[in-house]
């Protein structure tokens, strides 16, 4: 994949998770959640391996059940 199609395709993946994690409330936790979309998308794009990715968004859901549930 050339490199602007590589950006492009990031792009959009960074905003498509931007736009379903709305539920979540306010647009100052997407600003939190948005370095977190770059790095994930960026790890497929790099290594092409979507299994660490959906281990880790798992492991963030799972300190966010853990901490809002105190």
């Amino acid at each position: 994949m050339s490199s602007n199609k590589t950006s492009v395709a990031v792009g959009v993946s960074v905003a498509i998770q931007m736009f379903y994690h709305l539920y979540q409330g306010m647009l100052s936790s997407m600003v939190f959640l948005m370095p977190m979309f770059l790095a994930f998308s960026l790890y497929y794009v790099r290594r092409r391996r979507v299994t660490p990715v959906i281990v880790a968004h798992l492991f963030f859901d799972l300190v966010g059940l853990v901490q809002y549930s105190k």
